[in-house]
């Protein structure tokens, strides 16, 4: 008889010699592939699983993100006002404008334009 890793395991080599050794064999061997099947689908469901826990950690990373840019966004027109502010109200020069209102000096030139004295 050909050895096989499972030989001596389920006793298969031996059921020929009854039908209770045989349907006990088939038993097993049924019980195996439901196992194989369970296994299987709970890979599948941990797969999901995984895939679900990624997707919602990605969202929440994803709105951490658009806080932050909005944060900066709402700072710099902040600082944009308080330049247009100074500009209009003031003789001071775009150097130290921009340092008052943390903006480069090219942005304050840029808004210089728009304020009218």
């Amino acid at each position: 008889m050909r050895q096989t890793p499972l030989s001596g395991v389920f006793g298969v080599e031996n059921a020929g010699h009854s039908w209770e050794a045989l349907q006990q064999a088939v038993d097993q061997l049924n019980s195996l592939v439901e196992d194989r099947d369970m296994l299987a689908e709970n890979l599948e469901n941990l797969v999901k699983k995984e895939r679900l826990e990624g997707m919602l950690a990605g969202r929440q990373e994803g709105r951490l993100e658009g806080r932050k840019e909005g944060r900066q966004e709402g700072e710099h027109m902040k600082a944009e006002q308080i330049a247009r502010n100074l500009i209009s109200r003031t003789e001071m020069n775009d150097q130290v404008i921009a340092e008052i209102a943390g903006l480069t000096v090219d942005e304050v030139s840029r808004l210089r334009p728009e304020i009218k004295h």
